[in-house]
């Protein structure tokens, strides 16, 4: 395992909690993100500045890397060290949110549920418009 450019461009924010990737797994993170203003805050604090500032070899957050290395598969450490150009600044680049799936579940089932009042609308119409007589559902 060796450098990886992710330290050093990205923010990546589930349910609020900050980390480098989102292959990055630590459990002792603390930075939480309240607010859009604390993001640049967050890229910038003591917990981020630690992590780029350790010459382990193999940080225990990138075990996710380590292990698709060991077994020939390309990581995301990989990729950023393809994609980014090391011009030796700390700048942030790229933001990735992952919203969780109570989110997901809610845009689902709004979504479903947009779905099935429309068709219900519709049914009514067509029905009542028969039922009058009024012709309306042609």
């Amino acid at each position: 395992m060796a450098y990886c450019m992710a330290q050093y461009r990205n923010v990546y924010i589930n349910n609020g909690k900050a980390r480098p990737c989102c292959w990055y797994e630590r459990k002792e993170l603390k930075n939480k993100v309240h607010q859009l203003t604390d993001i640049v805050d967050v890229f910038h604090s003591q917990e981020f500045n630690a992590i780029r500032e350790n010459t382990d070899p193999k940080p225990s957050g990138c075990w996710k890397c380590q292990m698709h290395e060991e077994k020939g598969g390309k990581s995301h450490r990989q990729l950023w060290n393809e994609r980014e150009i090391d011009n030796g600044e700390v700048t942030l680049t790229d933001l990735d949110f992952y919203m969780g799936n109570l989110c997901n579940l809610a845009c689902v089932t709004r979504e479903l549920f947009v779905r099935e009042i429309r068709y219900a609308h519709q049914y009514w119409f067509t029905s009542t418009s028969r039922l009058l007589g009024l012709g309306l559902h042609q």
